[in-house]
């Protein structure tokens, strides 16, 4: 039997402009609008629209994960696209505290290890300059202190990141199409 075998819903046409990323918490689904610069939540099972929130503290919203009772959103937070920010709201889109950085390309997927927030960077200026494209790992404190820089030059557009059960880091390389894993140390 397959995992999944079932379609249950969809959300209403022209709900969403450009949806990118996206995690369940409880019965609620939170969306990155990345077209409309804000979040949207979600009824889980009907995906009835809840609310939308961020439009004043969010552009173009790319990536989001939760951590306890608080959504970790990756934006850019200037029009030119060089400075990121990671904006923190409460589950009701309440905005708690943002964490700005500067990142040479734009913020495409969060995860936690133990307690440090890991983006992951993908630098999209580069490849419309036909220049080869890089991409690294950001740790940042809970608190948005930068800890550790992550680069290698193998990595070509690191997408998004998960961690699983054991801890291991999985990041998504898309131009070269490969998912690799990273064991962060103890």
């Amino acid at each position: 039997s397959t995992p999944i075998s079932q379609h249950l819903a969809q959300t209403p046409r022209h709900v969403l402009g450009a949806a990118e990323g996206l995690c369940c918490v409880g019965a609620r689904l939170y969306v990155c609008d990345r077209e409309n610069n804000c979040m949207v939540a979600f009824d889980c099972s009907s995906l009835c629209e809840l609310f939308r929130f961020g439009e004043s503290a969010l552009l173009q919203p790319t990536a989001v994960v939760a951590r306890g009772d608080e959504l970790f959103v990756a934006a850019s937070s200037s029009a030119d696209r060089c400075k990121a920010a990671v904006s923190v709201f409460d589950l009701e889109g309440v905005l708690r505290r943002t964490m700005r950085h500067t990142l040479l390309g734009e913020a495409r997927g969060l995860a936690f290890v133990r307690d440090h927030l890991v983006v992951a960077e993908y630098d999209s200026r580069a490849a419309s300059a036909h220049v080869r494209a890089s991409s690294r790992l950001l740790c940042f404190t809970l608190s948005g202190e930068l800890r550790q820089v992550l680069e290698d030059t193998s990595w070509r557009g690191l997408f998004g990141c998960a961690v699983d059960a054991r801890g291991d880091l999985h990041v998504v390389d898309t131009p070269v199409l490969k998912v690799r894993i990273l064991q962060p140390v103890a």
